[in-house]
């Protein structure tokens, strides 16, 4: 398993996330490291701390955020190098419940790519706008994913 990996899975997502976004088309609105208002009013609030604009965002509430509502909602401590990143990604990316349903059904690297590709695409409103990148992230994220892998998981059909 790849306890102890959430640093190097976070980095990587963070590289595809980028900065502050306000697309108009994005249903998640102002974002920061691809955390929404909503999410950082939400971490504010538990916290007990007031709320502020996402855009003050620090570095240290973003890795806690990124570690409770994701990499620990999704177990990624638990699955293999690689996967955990998978799962992870999608997580922050489509949400907690899509990551869940595609682990569910698809144990492995390329599967799960491959059912999270389909469900972007099928996003008819969105797939226009925001297609290219989501799937070269897709993409990029299936290819960063297979280097993680220990080469004693391929006989478990990872690196698939």
């Amino acid at each position: 398993m790849a306890q102890g990996n959430f640093e190097r899975c976070l980095a990587i997502t963070l590289a595809w996330e980028g900065g502050v976004s306000n697309i108009a088309a994005d249903p998640g609105g102002l974002t920061k490291w691809g955390i929404t208002h909503a999410n950082y009013d939400a971490w504010r609030d538990s916290q007990g701390l007031p709320r502020q604009s996402v855009r003050r965002l620090n570095t240290d509430d973003c890795r806690a955020i990124y570690r409770r509502d994701y990499w620990e909602a999704l177990s990624c401590d638990t699955l293999p190098a690689g996967y955990d990143l998978c799962v992870f990604d999608a997580g922050v990316n489509s949400g907690t419940v899509h990551a869940r349903a595609w682990r569910a059904g698809h144990p492995d690297i390329a599967s799960f790519q491959m059912a999270r590709m389909s469900f972007l695409q099928h996003l008819r409103r969105l797939w226009p706008v925001f297609g290219r990148g989501w799937a070269r992230r897709v993409t990029g994220i299936k290819a960063q994913a297979l280097a993680m892998v220990p080469v004693t998981n391929s006989a478990m059909g990872y690196p698939a």
